[in-house]
């Protein structure tokens, strides 16, 4: 299917409903469709130009992205042991843990509440810990979430494969090739005036959530699974390449056959939570039961959340992404609906020849 049009007014209604009706305080959409952005609407302070903002668990499909540019490289299989660049992380009965099994959320270390927190800043500190984790279970059997592990890990094993900081291989992977200007794990001081501060609603589970993120930024502290910032054009772009079959401009950023494989099915099931998951390689998959992103039930579309605030997602099917970022965190129920609601009109609006 090639895009025509797209109904702007029915995107404007909703996306002003959710503002005037108080559920954000601020908010970007971005929609592309055929790799190129064709709406914008954004609900921003004019004290502060070029915002930037926060985007959660969006983080992760960002980290995933060097090991995608890695493997497309030939520098390892899938399924190879992460103790094949990091020996250290076999410990403890880690040793059998794949690479795959960490992008699928199936690594059995999936709880940080034993890190404490005055060791988020120290690197080291935090590589320790994560060797001296004992699995709950063992790699591949069951799906939870890794909220945090998965980025401190994911991170450590880009390092380990290219010999370059995390920061250094994000900028060389991900954010120059494809011009993603606006997109940092640590924000530099001069820019973090641009940073728009979270807020949450009255039933938000975790009040303390703004300030604890707050100090993270300003501490230039990086927590891969959920401390980057960006945009909503930056980060509709990213998903947009996915849903082009890996293509960016004139060149291939990644092989079709890459995006095939990290776009298709490697983990489903019940997580001990109940919630369903239908993963890809640092990616979520429409399950046709728990639908974030409001696809039909047969249609390929993969996206990703960011803890009550934000979403994005790609439809491979017809080459279109949207990217929804907000500011005001609300409970997941809620969020996904919002989200869901607005991911329905942007794909209703949208014409084919």
């Amino acid at each position: 299917m090639n895009y025509k049009n797209l109904n702007i007014q029915r995107i404007e209604t909703e996306f002003n409903k959710q503002i005037t009706e108080g559920y954000h305080r601020t908010a970007s959409l971005s929609i592309s469709a055929q790799n190129k952005i064709i709406y914008e609407i954004n609900s921003t302070p004019k004290t502060i130009k070029k915002p930037l903002f926060p985007i959660m668990s969006i983080s992760k499909p960002l980290v995933a992205a060097v090991l995608w540019r890695y493997y497309a490289k030939g520098f390892f299989e899938w399924d190879d042991p992460i103790i094949k660049f990091w020996p250290e992380y076999g410990n403890n009965g880690k040793d059998r843990t794949s690479i795959k099994n960490v992008l699928t959320h199936t690594a059995g270390v999936p709880n940080h509440e034993s890190l404490p927190l005055r060791d988020y800043a120290d690197w080291g500190r935090i590589i320790e810990w994560i060797e001296g984790l004992v699995p709950e279970y063992p790699p591949g059997q069951m799906i939870q979430y890794h909220a945090l592990t998965f980025g401190w890990i994911v991170a450590e094993l880009a390092s380990r494969i290219s010999g370059l900081s995390f920061e250094h291989s994000f900028i060389r992977e991900v954010s120059e090739p494809l011009n993603l200007n606006d997109t940092n794990f640590i924000i530099p001081l001069p820019q973090q005036k641009r940073l728009l501060p979270l807020n949450v609603s009255d039933d938000f589970e975790d009040p303390l959530l703004p300030k604890n993120m707050s100090a993270i930024h300003k501490n230039l502290v990086i927590m891969p699974a959920a401390s980057a910032v960006s945009t909503s054009n930056d980060i509709c772009k990213f998903f947009s390449i996915i849903a082009n079959k890996g293509k960016y401009k004139h060149n291939s950023w990644l092989p079709q056959k890459v995006i095939s494989e990290i776009t298709t099915t490697k983990a489903e099931g019940l997580e001990h939570s109940g919630y369903y998951y239908k993963l890809g390689l640092g990616l979520m998959l429409n399950s046709g039961i728990n639908n974030k992103f409001s696809a039909p039930q047969h249609c390929q579309t993969v996206g990703h959340g960011g803890l009550g605030i934000s979403s994005a997602w790609a439809d491979l099917d017809c080459g279109i992404a949207m990217a929804y970022i907000t500011t005001t965190c609300q409970p997941e129920e809620m969020k996904n609906h919002l989200h869901r609601t607005m991911s329905s009109v942007v794909r209703s609006s949208v014409e084919y020849e």
